[in-house]
């Protein structure tokens, strides 16, 4: 099964991934941006959960988050 096929009939929102929103955009004919840019941070242990960022992802969130700011004022 496809990742489309597989959040095709989800009961909600938190159960869509990224492709079916866009398709779901698109046969509504809403405007949707020609270009999109993901921004992500890989973590290295995604069995452990925490209220705290790991070292590795708390030194990222600024760098990212100074790429996105250079990224919307250049556009």
């Amino acid at each position: 099964m496809d990742n489309d096929a597989a959040t095709q009939h989800a009961a909600s929102p938190h159960e869509v991934n990224f492709a079916t929103a866009l398709e779901l955009g698109n046969r509504l004919g809403l405007a949707l941006p020609q270009q999109i840019t993901i921004f992500a941070i890989e973590v290295e242990n995604v069995n452990s959960f925490s209220e705290e960022c790991t070292p590795e992802v708390e030194h990222a969130i600024p760098v990212v988050a100074d790429m996105m700011g250079e990224l919307v004022t250049s556009s």
